[in-house]
């Protein structure tokens, strides 16, 4: 008994000085030092959190003291912890180093845009070095822009040039130009960064416009009534998840896609979910391959923007080797399913399960390359279709059930269709069992041999 006991004693001691050694904020520094925490009191915060603060803001220019505290953190890192209150900035606060932490107290902490001029200049920025480690978490950014009746270029977040870096539990409100935003760099990808729990509304340009990224998670978002795309990712790829995201735009805001994906490959996209109008709700385009997505694409529209109710298709696809699961409801009158574009060779062998809702016409294939869509599987149900397929082409498989007449609709070539429809169902099986790129791999090698 006291035997083990001992055992325990020293696993508890082992275990302790690990986590303390391993903590960022506890660790020593080579030349000696602690990771730190310096408090920034806003103009507005309570007495009790001005007298327990390293610096007080004065409401004018506040970036200049959270700038300085950052500054001031130690080499190993540290947190510079905001207040509840509001700061007023009219310059960027610069993420000008790794390992450290940005905290705030909830949506009582607000970072706000102070003058007309602020809004051409981004919120967080990095300062063109590459930096990894920074965690900003938990407050609110309010770009401001409805102040002076327009929108700017500047971004919430401007997360170019980091690497493994989390922003997590964030409200963001009226971003004069973006909520998030990383540059298109060719040939060159960030790493491992982290987007969950956050909130964004009425950005100026668009919510999150994410380029050039890899190993991206994003996990519960909510985006309304961006101005420009919901969601935007181009050149992102390689074990990427996301997961629980909603995104809402008004009609007449925006024309675009809803959700677009350019030049993408290796994505987990489960529980989409995107209400739109007048664009696509999900666009794939670009050498978009090997992703699996999940979304929930639902049409509306409002009484004031008569024109623009509900006339987008539910999808637009041009890629290929992707396993799409797509639930389409609440069409209306010429509200198409899906339209597959003909571009290079390139909107080929995707395996589709359909659930559509829409008053137009369920599936539309472009015609001036028919060769084009060889390979590709589309299977599922539909409701209140006017027209099921629309120029098909002769080696796709498409097989749905009518359920306003209780009839199986085949088309295409039904030679080659059972054999597509184990191929279909050995994928959605992989997917449940072992994760969307295995599956996805597999498709496309049995793909190229049976070709």
């Amino acid at each position: 008994m006291n035997r083990c006991l001992h055992i325990l004693l020293i696993l508890v001691l082992i275990l302790g000085c690990v986590s303390y050694i391993s903590s960022p904020w506890q660790a020593l520094a080579e030349d000696g030092t602690r990771a730190a925490t310096v408090v920034v009191a806003a103009s507005d915060s309570s007495p009790q959190s001005r007298a327990e603060a390293d610096y007080i803001c004065d409401g004018v220019d506040d970036q200049v003291e959270i700038n300085t505290a950052i500054g001031e953190l130690p080499t190993i890192g540290g947190k510079v912890l905001l207040m509840e209150g509001t700061f007023w900035r009219t310059e960027p606060i610069v993420i000008n180093r790794s390992n450290f932490m940005i905290e705030g107290m909830g949506p009582a902490t607000i970072i706000k845009s102070a003058t007309e001029e602020s809004l051409e200049k981004d919120i967080f920025t990095g300062d063109g070095s590459g930096h990894s480690g920074v965690w900003i978490k938990n407050l609110m950014v309010h770009g401001n822009w409805q102040e002076w009746g327009h929108s700017g270029a500047g971004d919430a977040f401007d997360i170019t040039n980091l690497t493994f870096s989390r922003f997590t539990d964030l409200e963001i409100q009226q971003a004069p130009g973006n909520a998030f935003f990383s540059e298109f760099t060719r040939g060159s990808q960030r790493h491992g960064n982290v987007l969950e729990n956050i909130s964004e509304g009425h950005s100026g340009r668009g919510a999150f416009i994410l380029q050039s990224l890899s190993n991206l998670h994003m996990r519960h978002i909510r985006i309304e009534s961006g101005g420009g795309y919901g969601l935007y990712l181009k050149s992102v790829n390689y074990l990427c998840t996301l997961q629980d995201i909603m995104t809402h735009c008004h009609p007449g805001e925006h024309r675009g896609a809803q959700v677009r994906i350019q030049s993408c490959w290796g994505l987990d996209i489960r529980q989409l979910y995107i209400f739109h109008s007048s664009g696509p709700g999900l666009e794939l385009t670009g050498s978009t391959y090997d992703n699996h997505i999940e979304a929930h694409i639902r049409w509306w529209g409002d009484a004031n923007w008569e024109s623009d109710m509900g006339t987008g298709p539910g999808v637009s696809i041009d890629g290929y080797n992707n396993v799409l699961d797509l639930q389409m409801q609440n069409g209306f009158e010429n509200s198409d399913g899906i339209i597959f574009r003909d571009w290079e060779d390139r909107t080929s062998n995707n395996v589709i399960n359909l659930d559509l809702d829409a008053k137009g016409k369920g599936l539309v294939f472009t015609t001036e390359h028919p060769e084009y869509f060889h390979g590709n599987i589309i299977q599922g149900t539909i409701r209140n279709v006017e027209t099921p397929v629309e120029s098909l082409p002769p080696d796709v498989f498409v097989e749905l059930w009518n359920q306003d007449t209780n009839e199986l609709l085949s088309f295409g070539n039904t030679s080659t269709g059972s054999a597509k429809h184990i191929l279909l169902q050995m994928a959605v099986l992989l997917i449940v069992l072992l994760g969307a790129a295995p599956a996805v791999l597999i498709v496309r090698r049995w793909r190229r041999h049976s070709l």
